[in-house]
C-alpha cells in the first residue's frame, strides 16, 4: 500500500524507480540523453468533480525523466515533448497492482525501448511517474503549476546549465495519461482532449491493434462513473494540454480493492500496451500538429 505521506509512497517507490530509469540511463545509446530527477510540488486547486471540491498539498513526490537526442540537434528537439504519465501511489486497502503499478512498468519498458532508438526521438519524451493521484490528482497538477523545478540525479541538457535545468513543462505539447481501472486486458483509448482530433488519427494510423470508445467518454462526462484520471488537471496558465487516456479496463472487479494483486497482471498484457504505446508516441512526435505552426492545446 503507497499513500500520500507513507514511507513506501515518499521514499521507497521513488527510490526503485529512479533506480530502474538510472538502469536505462547506464545502457542507453550514445546519441540519447537521458535527464533523471524528483520533484516536490505544493499548490492548491478547486475542481467540479464530485459537486466540487478544493484541493490542497504540500512536498508531494514526482519522478521524472527527460529522453532526447543527445547530439548538437538535441536541444532543438527538446523545445517540444510529449508527456507520458502514470502514477504509483494506491488507495488504502489495495496494493494497486493494476491501478497504476501495471502502467509504470509500462513506462519503465518505454524509456528502455526510447533510449537504443535515437532515430524516434524527432522531439523529446518527459515521463511523469507521480506520487499523488488517488487523492484527486495533486501531483499531476502540481507538475504542470508548481514552479519547484526538477532536483536532477543527472547531468543537465548543456542548454539548462546555469539555472534553468528541469524547467521542462514550457516544452509539452500533449499528453498520455497511462491508466488503469482494472487487471490487464486489452487497454483502450477511453478519452481524447476537445480540439485535438490528431491524436485519434495517429493512434488508428499507428496503432496495431487499436481499441477505442466513445462510450467511455460519454460514461466519464456523465459521473455516472464516480472516478476521473490525471488528465483532468494536466494544464497550466498557458492552456490545458491536448491529450488522451490509455486505460486498462478489464477484470474490473479488482479495482480499489485488496483483489487488485499482481497475479492478475498478465504479462503479455503489458507487452502488447506497450508496443501500442511505443508506436503512438513514435507518431505524435512526427504528426505536423505537434510542433509546426498549427498546433494548439485542446479544450
Amino acid at each position: 500500500v503507497r499513500t500520500i505521506g507513507g514511507v513506501a509512497n515518499e521514499e521507497e517507490a521513488p527510490a526503485y524507480i529512479i533506480q530502474q530509469l538510472l538502469q536505462v540511463r547506464a545502457l542507453a545509446s550514445s546519441d540519447v540523453l537521458i535527464e533523471v530527477g524528483t520533484q516536490r510540488p505544493s499548490g492548491a486547486f478547486t475542481t467540479s468533480f464530485l459537486g466540487g471540491i478544493a484541493i490542497s498539498y504540500a512536498n508531494l513526490t514526482n519522478v521524472v525523466c527527460r529522453i532526447s537526442r543527445a547530439k548538437e540537434e538535441g536541444a532543438k528537439g527538446r523545445e517540444h515533448a510529449v508527456l507520458l504519465n502514470s502514477h504509483f501511489d494506491s488507495v488504502i486497502g489495495s496494493t494497486g497492482a493494476g491501478d497504476d503499478l501495471s502502467q509504470v512498468g509500462v513506462m519503465l519498458e518505454l524509456a528502455s525501448q526510447l533510449a537504443s532508438r535515437p532515430t524516434l526521438l524527432e522531439h523529446a519524451v518527459v515521463l511523469l511517474f507521480n506520487g499523488g493521484e488517488e487523492s484527486n490528482w495533486p501531483a499531476a497538477h502540481g507538475f504542470v503549476n508548481d514552479a519547484s523545478p526538477v532536483q536532477l540525479q543527472t547531468p543537465a541538457a548543456p542548454e539548462d546549465i546555469g539555472g534553468k535545468e528541469g524547467q521542462w513543462v514550457a516544452s509539452l505539447r500533449v499528453v498520455l495519461v497511462m491508466e488503469a481501472i482494472g487487471s490487464g486486458g486489452r487497454e483502450m483509448l477511453m478519452r481524447v482532449t476537445a480540439g485535438a482530433p490528431w491524436i485519434s488519427r495517429e493512434y488508428a494510423r499507428a496503432v496495431r491493434r487499436p481499441r477505442a470508445n466513445v462510450i467511455a467518454d460519454e460514461i466519464f462526462k456523465s459521473g455516472a462513473f464516480p472516478g476521473d484520471t490525471d488528465l483532468r488537471v494536466l494544464a497550466h496558465p498557458s492552456g490545458p494540454l491536448p491529450g488522451a487516456d490509455l486505460i486498462f479496463a478489464e477484470n474490473g472487479f479488482g479495482y480499489h480493492t485488496g483483489k487488485d494483486a499482481p497475479g492478475r497482471i498478465q504479462v503479455g498484457d503489458l507487452a502488447r500496451c506497450g508496443g501500442h504505446t511505443l508506436a503512438l508516441v513514435a507518431a505524435l512526435l512526427s504528426a505536423p500538429e505537434f510542433s509546426g505552426p498549427r498546433w494548439h492545446r485542446g479544450g
